[in-house]
């Protein structure tokens, strides 16, 4: 007796069993794992489809958001991601960050559940608070949406996406 399971799950099944540890596949290395092969299989309904941009900018009332890594929508392991903030009028409130990534499921024509990753960035807000350098991470390869906002201490928003290939 065969039991029959989706495409999408059997690859999912399969990525897990070869996964050894939290974003770890094969060998040790020195990466860290920003989204792990678990998180990046999660199946969820329709949402947006087929964005090959590297940033679209939803509302832009708030600080300047400047996505300066990476520079196309196609990237390679370890991924970089490179954001920096500036005040417009008033100042960045960074108790406001929000940044948030969901992987595309290509069988589901679909994206995985958002996954708030704030608590694995928050070490790379840099010093002086201008923005989020990520360096070293290793993402399971596919095609990604994050979603990035941001306050000012006068309570204006500014909210985008970044849309990347990560291909290994």
């Amino acid at each position: 007796m065969y039991l029959r399971l989706p495409r999408p799950m059997l690859l999912g099944c399969a990525l897990l069993l070869a996964s050894s540890s939290h974003g770890q596949i094969g060998p040790r290395t020195a990466y860290r794992s920003l989204i792990s092969p678990q998180e990046a299989w999660r199946p969820r309904s329709e949402e947006s489809r087929g964005c090959d941009v590297v940033v679209r900018v939803k509302r832009e009332g708030g600080p300047i958001v400047t996505i300066v890594r990476p520079t196309s929508n196609r990237v390679e392991n370890p991924v970089e991601i490179d954001v920096r903030f500036s005040p417009r009028d008033a100042p960045v409130d960074l108790k406001t960050l929000e940044f948030k990534g969901a992987k595309r499921l290509k069988y589901l024509d679909a994206y995985s559940p958002v996954i708030d990753l704030l608590a694995r960035v928050r070490q790379f807000v840099l010093p002086d608070g201008s923005g989020i350098r990520i360096s070293n991470y290793r993402v399971p390869a596919g095609r990604y949406r994050f979603e990035l906002a941001l306050k000012d201490t006068a309570g204006r928003e500014s909210r985008g996406e970044m849309y990347i290939e990560v291909a290994d």
